[in-house]
């Protein structure tokens, strides 16, 4: 019974962020204009097949900022990526507590050690994923910019790695600062060092969700998911424009003239359910 009603947690977990995933871009098609929504279009039913151009990333470009505005020292933005840091903690805590049945029903029961874990979440939420979460939003709108300037399909490869390097480098900075002043409380015995040396081994199980630290993890990736939803979507279309069979059935699905950025949001939404199943490991 517990192992089918994480199953059902899992399914109802992966639809949720999904539909968060279409969220994006249902909000941020308001913000095209009526010419580049007609160049979307005809793009994606495959009538103008090009070489990819600033259009593109400036599709991305004008979602991202009807959602969270162009400058990122405004309050508006700094409010709505504290907003979107919260969420993602509180998401991939209860993936956490999903995966791991009998410590969810441990932190419910036991309170002590359900104040040492809101303690833990709450400072390093504050410290790391606010702080990260900010700074690579705020990043990610550079890094369109710069696609912007440079659109080549081959700069591809490095605009998200640049993303994926910033991302990794401000989680492990903050992450070890985090476990530094926990060394300065006693923990690691009091040893800086050990506490430094034991941030890849964290980081490492939290990505395979063997300790807590993969909320942090992943609620920190978040920051650039909208990013990295958008562009594999656009592959995904690249790839149905060469498929006929493909191409016919998502003109059938899907509503490439009247909406086509919610079109892509759609895919997108999709793909990050799937995504989503499969790292938490439904699959």
């Amino acid at each position: 019974m517990d192992n089918l009603q994480s199953l059902y947690s899992f399914a109802a977990a992966g639809i949720a962020f999904g539909g968060v995933t279409l969220t994006f871009f249902w909000k941020g098609e308001e913000a095209l204009s009526p010419a580049l929504l007609k160049w979307l279009s005809k793009v994606l039913k495959g009538a103008q097949v090009t070489k990819p151009g600033a259009e593109w990333p400036q599709v991305f470009g004008r979602a991202f900022d009807r959602v969270y505005g162009a400058d990122a020292l405004r309050v508006r933005f700094i409010l709505l990526a504290s907003v979107t840091s919260l969420l993602a903690v509180a998401f991939f805590f209860a993936t956490y507590l999903i995966k791991l049945p009998d410590f969810a029903q441990s932190l419910f029961s036991d309170p002590f050690q359900r104040e040492a874990v809101s303690k833990q979440i709450g400072v390093t939420t504050l410290f790391v994923n606010f702080v990260v979460d900010y700074l690579c939003l705020a990043y990610c709108r550079e890094v369109v910019a710069q696609m912007q300037r440079a659109p080549r399909i081959g700069y591809l490869p490095v605009f998200l790695l640049k993303d994926l390097a910033m991302k990794v480098g401000l989680f492990v900075i903050a992450t070890g600062a985090v476990y530094g002043s926990f060394a300065s409380d006693g923990s690691f015995g009091g040893n800086l060092g050990d506490a430094f040396l034991a941030v890849p081994a964290t980081l490492w199980g939290g990505l395979q969700f063997e300790n807590i630290s993969c909320v942090y993890i992943y609620s920190s990736i978040i920051s650039s998911f909208w990013l990295w939803a958008y562009l594999l979507s656009w592959f995904t279309f690249s790839i149905a424009v060469r498929a006929p069979a493909i191409l016919r059935t998502l003109k059938w699905a899907l509503p490439l003239d009247a909406h086509p950025l919610r079109s892509v949001g759609l895919v997108a939404a999709v793909l990050s359910t799937m995504g989503y199943w499969s790292i938490a490991g439904l699959t």
